[in-house]
């Protein structure tokens, strides 16, 4: 099957803020999009009735708007509410029938609600950033794969994530940074244009319940090993929680922790910078995906331990 996919978008896009009562401030901005997607399917064989075209175009609006107040140079705390629309897809396994190309799914809306607080606290050495959020997709596209069929298909699902945000940095000294972060989601499928909807109530999948990060940053000057310049050190870890396999929620993806490493060196100039880096030290085989095929749990491997060097060079 060949495939020959055509996309046009267009954007016409602003933004402002408006200051106001002194602490205050509202800020707004919208964009105006129009997609235009033609689809063309066809064979090596030349079966007229494999064979069909299709197209597709809509213009529509998305925006955000924020109020914020400022409670001192140091402390504010903002709400927001944002809207989204995805341009819409086309069936990813389907095949044209008697010369007809199926119709591409609805396109994805969203509302996202959100409200937090921003601080730099003792001399701008501790920020913290903590936010609670709630969003609402409608038409939601989703793989899966079917275990009666033996493929893989495509489905619009309505769906809400609810949770909360706590990101750190906190500068110890001049050269010693610290950072961390802590998240949680829950989230719901409802709603999927089927008949007979068996998978409303369940996960979101590949959505974990508890996320961590954390790391440490370090720079000092390269004198210490006799070079000009100056050295870096880096490390990062993070903690991904349980999450569900599919869409029937058969099974979770196991939880999996990742650690990276960077060392690198920069000149004077800060134009030239040589640096070794290692991903995924533990060589932890994240599952990235998963379904259950014939009554066996199948799941995708995400990579291993990956070291490496380069060099990056501004001019």
């Amino acid at each position: 099957m060949n495939t020959d996919l055509n996309s046009t978008n267009l954007g016409l896009f602003g933004d402002m803020s408006i200051p106001f009562a002194e602490r205050w401030e509202f800020s707004i901005g919208g964009r105006l999009n129009h997609d235009n997607i033609e689809l063309k399917r066809g064979n090596s064989l030349g079966v007229a009735g494999l064979t069909g075209s299709d197209s597709t175009s809509q213009t529509y609006p998305t925006g955000r708007m924020a109020l914020s107040y400022k409670w001192s140079d140091q402390i504010r705390t903002y709400v927001s509410l944002a809207r989204g629309h995805a341009t819409r897809v086309y069936p990813l396994f389907g095949y044209p029938a008697n010369g007809v190309v199926p119709d591409p799914y609805p396109a994805a809306t969203g509302w996202t609600y959100e409200a937090g607080i921003k601080a730099s606290l003792f001399d701008n050495r501790l920020d913290v950033d903590a936010s609670v959020f709630h969003i609402d997709i409608k038409n939601g596209v989703m793989t899966y794969l079917d275990p009666a069929l033996g493929t893989f298909g495509t489905t619009y699902q309505d769906y809400k994530t609810s949770g909360f945000e706590l990101q750190g940095r906190m500068r110890v000294t001049d050269g010693l940074t610290l950072t961390g972060g802590l998240g949680y989601t829950y989230s719901e499928l409802g709603s999927n244009g089927a008949n007979i909807n068996t998978v409303a109530g369940n996960g979101v999948p590949n959505t974990p319940r508890w996320t961590v990060t954390t790391g440490l940053q370090y720079e000092t000057a390269a004198r210490v090993v006799n070079l000009p310049g100056s050295l870096s050190f880096g490390v990062k870890y993070q903690f991904t929680g349980s999450r569900p396999a599919d869409v029937d929620n058969s099974f979770d993806l196991k939880p999996y922790r990742i650690v990276d490493a960077r060392i690198g060196w920069k000149n004077d100039a800060n134009d030239l910078e040589i640096y070794a880096f290692g991903r995924n030290l533990l060589n932890q085989r994240a599952e990235t995906a998963g379904a259950l095929f014939l009554g066996v749990q199948t799941v995708a491997a995400g990579p291993g331990r990956i070291a490496g060097v380069g060099l990056t060079k501004s001019f």
